[in-house]
């Protein structure tokens, strides 16, 4: 049963604990749309939605023995010119701490996913170039990331794509 209440210029509505779990609405809606309520909901939707897509990416990619941020590690390096990379535009393309990328890159070490030397010209700089060359399964962990992605926008037009797009940028750039 569905009930609004007002108190002061904050409209509560009541859901169903069926309609809570089956909706990505919210119990709490304000006149002007952007109270700290709000802000908790966006914040917490994101969470939820990113535990989703990592679920989704994680369940396919444990078949190849790999993690998301294996993953990433992997495109990174595989979209560069010699497939190589330091370590410290690892850390600020993944925006991890350095301990967090040393133990993916220990990981994947272990695998022959990857190599890491110290550069010829600065050996404070360490040089991480990738070994795993398998074409055919990096084509389909492509497939696969742009299925969650798509899945993700299933009901959405075009424009409506491109301007998800913008504001996630714009929310991402607030928080510099």
């Amino acid at each position: 049963m569905k009930t609004w209440k007002k108190r002061g210029n904050v409209s509560l509505y009541a859901l169903t604990k069926e309609e809570y779990h089956n909706t990505i609405n919210v119990d709490i809606y304000t006149n002007g749309g952007s109270s700290m309520n709000d802000q908790v909901v966006i914040g917490s939707l994101l969470k939820k939605i990113n535990g989703r897509i990592e679920k989704r990416a994680n369940h396919k990619l444990k078949l190849h023995r790999l993690t998301m941020m294996q993953m990433q590690i992997i495109f990174f390096l595989w979209q560069r010119e010699n497939k190589c990379a330091s370590q410290k535009d690892l850390e600020e393309y993944l925006e991890v701490s350095h301990p967090t990328v040393v133990t993916i890159l220990e990981s994947m070490k272990n695998k022959e996913m990857v190599d890491c030397r110290f550069d010829a010209d600065d050996k404070r700089m360490k040089m991480v170039y990738l070994t795993w060359g398998n074409n055919a399964l990096y084509e389909e962990i492509r497939r696969d990331a742009s299925n969650i992605e798509n899945s993700l926008t299933r009901n959405f037009t075009d424009e409506e794509k491109s301007i998800f797009v913008q504001l996630l940028n714009r929310a991402y750039h607030n928080l510099d």
